[in-house]
């Protein structure tokens, strides 16, 4: 087995279900962002862009995320109807997945989630 000597990411990917939907809007939606930033690369102020997606199909229609900062990557999508969220991480700085999962969890009022990490070489 090869040994690893340098991990570049942590990609985190959850998928929050029967989440409090009136949280479902650009505000709350922002400030999630900005606090799931200042676990995953604290200290940084990220851009955050928050928009209208999935109006196609309504099990899709709700909102998109991208929140950038200078060591992450975060994108999300919330759909409205199925009160189900879609969060990415990426990040190079160190973290603790589980921290990102209880902001989410505890943010979206929701215990029924899934979670799988990826750790990038």
């Amino acid at each position: 087995m090869k040994k690893v000597e340098f991990i570049w990411s942590l990609d985190l990917a959850m998928t929050m279900k029967e989440c409090m939907q009136s949280l479902f809007n650009k505000k709350d939606i922002s400030t999630f962002s900005k606090e799931l930033v200042e676990i995953v690369d604290p200290g940084q102020v990220p851009t955050i862009i928050v928009k209208s997606f999935g109006k196609h199909n309504e099990d899709m229609n709700g909102f998109r995320l991208i929140s950038e900062s200078q060591n992450s990557l975060i994108t999300a999508h919330f759909a409205l109807k199925t009160k189900t969220i879609y969060i990415n991480v990426h990040s190079c700085h160190p973290y603790q997945p589980s921290m990102a999962l209880n902001k989410a969890s505890s943010f979206f009022k929701t215990d029924k989630y899934k979670c799988q990490k990826i750790f990038r070489e």
